[in-house]
């Protein structure tokens, strides 16, 4: 193995002379969706799902390569019969960055919805002009300035490259992948997927790199929340009025699908040791982290008996020893809640959903979620890394200091269920950063957790604000679509948490229930495209209330109805630069079919 230094206050990468390379806008906005009409199929029967895709793709202008470049990532079906296939694209037997294919397939073999991302192979990429040693230091350049890292070569294959820093500054090894880049006018390139992930901070970046070392595209995978600061949270009272639940003592797991070997067990990590201060199972590793360092603190006492029953005392600081042992018992608790009833409602293994073992079903396995409780590095906070599917997420979960003594996040399910909703997001339906996807992102949380809790505020606990941490309670929300400005994704995302919140208020007045609902806002992700607009949210909402017709059924109409009441409705477009320019044009209307 070869040793590879670098002091990174010295390189220069002279990119000047490739500053024509500007990469393809692979995005929510750039995609091709097709979807049924009036309850008509988008081909006739096939004899295999992926026969149904190549047949419309072809009608639709994709070359013979570009057919020949698909690889099938996951093939699932649904309650309704539907078939789901998640495809993405190899040129020169590298990935193409970007590029994907979504694809839902009926009973009969037509296809009835269909995302295309893809691109056109025009010859073979032009080569990069740098190996993976230059594109680690251009990434390293770029994302950490100032600082003096060196990097040693791990092992080179398969086209990945991992880099080992020889300190603690990194969560996990870096890597340089070899990827093919879509370029602007078509062109392809060679170029290099960086993934970085930082201990302090729990970033999680993603860096294209180009020719010269140029930064092509850079993509923030973990959700930092600025909040404005027992199955809920504790009981208290906020502006006179007792919110919040008293310590019970509840069984788990609760789905029996979900979770078939139950919460606690041997997870590859532990050897099923539990102890005071450290849980771990198929879906969780919990454990306390009061020194941030990323490591668990010590175990306490070994429990054996499976009753992880400790009593609050909520007179005393978070830190004092029963406490903790309480955080880790709820932190524990919730994340296998929430694991269980998205499962339930859709996102299971195929979809990427994070276990360590996937007991044969599909997707990729070694990733439960690494909960971190009262973690050092921060307060008033929290944050969700979400790495590619077969990689395990980290949540930092910190303590609240607006009140005396403080409060502790990791007993605030409102905030577990939020920073797992992050997760969700990122899985399903990918590129959750930048204004409105990222505005999105935060929505999509919020409505997690209001519709597991059912409560119209969010973080109310933690934040000592009856009203939450959002600038306005979710029932008869303000604002409307034209009303978004500016860059702040969690104020712009209180949109779509408003209109999930009306959606469930007609879902129940309907006669229907919040786990349809759920069931709906997660399945609907399987027709969204990455770094989606609001107007795209909605559609793939409806699709999935449609069931194997698509056509906007009661469900479906119910949907748009909410979002059209928030000014999504028909006709309706949104987009935001990253400088936070909006352009929105708002409208009420519904379909026909709905009216």
């Amino acid at each position: 193995m070869r040793l590879l230094r670098y002091s990174f206050l010295a390189i220069g990468l002279g990119a000047a002379a490739f500053a024509q390379d500007q990469m393809a806008n692979l995005t929510g906005e750039t995609a091709r969706v097709f979807a049924t009409t009036r309850g008509q199929a988008l081909t006739g029967p096939h004899p295999s799902a992926r026969a149904a895709v190549n047949t419309f793709l072809r009608g639709q202008g994709r070359s013979a390569a570009a057919l020949a470049s698909l690889l099938l990532r996951s093939e699932s079906r649904d309650a309704a019969g539907l078939t789901h296939l998640r495809l993405s694209q190899s040129i020169d037997g590298l990935p193409v960055y970007g590029a994907y294919a979504k694809a839902s397939v009926n009973g009969s073999g037509e296809l009835v919805h269909l995302i295309d991302q893809l691109v056109e192979p025009r010859g073979q990429a032009a080569r990069s002009t740098i190996t993976a040693d230059g594109a680690i230091a251009a990434a390293a350049v770029r994302r950490f300035p100032g600082e003096r890292l060196q990097f040693r070569l791990v092992s080179d294959t398969n086209g990945t490259a991992r880099f080992s820093s020889g300190n603690t500054y990194f969560h996990q090894d870096p890597t340089a992948i070899r990827v093919v880049v879509p370029l602007e006018g078509g062109a392809l390139q060679t170029g290099w997927l960086v993934e970085t992930w930082t201990n302090q901070g729990n970033q999680l970046w993603h860096t294209v790199i180009g020719n010269g070392g140029r930064v092509l595209q850079e993509e923030l995978r973990t959700a930092n929340e600025s909040y404005r600061v027992f199955p809920e949270h504790p009981t208290v009272s906020l502006g006179g009025i007792t919110v919040g639940t008293p310590e019970v003592t509840l069984a788990g797991p609760t789905s029996t699908t979900a979770s078939p070997n139950g919460w606690v067990s041997a997870d590859g990590r532990t050897a099923g040791v539990q102890s005071q201060f450290r849980l771990a199972g198929n879906n969780a590793y919990a454990y306390l982290d009061r020194d941030a360092n990323n490591t668990p603190d010590a175990a306490g006492a070994t429990i054996t008996d499976g009753n992880f029953t400790a009593a609050a005392n909520l007179s005393l600081a978070p830190t004092a020893a029963p406490n903790q042992q309480v955080a880790i018992q709820n932190l524990f608790y919730s994340v296998n809640f929430v694991h269980d009833k998205l499962y339930t409602a859709g996102f299971n293994e195929v979809e990427g959903n994070f276990q360590e073992s996937n007991f044969g079903r599909g997707g990729f396995a070694l990733d439960s979620v690494s909960a971190e409780a009262q973690d050092g590095s921060g307060t008033n906070n929290a944050n969700f890394s979400t790495p590619a599917d077969g990689s395990r997420p980290r949540m930092q979960m910190y303590l609240w200091n607006r009140t005396v003594p403080n409060r502790d996040g990791d007993v605030d399910s409102d905030i577990v269920f939020h920073e797992f909703g992050h997760g969700l997001t990122w899985r399903m339906i990918g590129s959750m950063s930048g204004c409105m996807s990222g505005a999105i992102g935060e929505g999509a949380s919020d409505a997690v957790s209001i519709l597991l809790n059912g409560d119209d505020v969010v973080g109310e606990y933690s934040y000592n604000n009856s009203n939450g941490i959002r600038r306005y309670r979710y029932t008869n929300y303000p604002l409307r679509y034209n009303n978004l400005t500016g860059t702040s994704v969690h104020n712009n995302g209180e949109l779509f948490g408003a209109i999930l919140w009306r959606a469930r208020e007609k879902y129940l007045a309907a006669g229907q229930s919040v786990d349809q609902l759920l069931s709906d806002f997660v399945g609907g992700m399987k027709y969204i495209p990455a770094a989606p607009r609001y107007e795209q949210m909605r559609d793939g909402m409806v699709q999935q209330a449609g069931g194997a017709t698509g056509g906007p059924t009661s469900r479906g109409c119910m949907l748009y109805k909410a979002f059209a009441e928030y000014g999504v409705g028909q006709g309706a477009s949104g987009r935001c630069t990253s400088a936070g320019r909006w352009t929105v044009t708002a409208t009420t209307t519904v379909p026909t079919a709905c009216r």
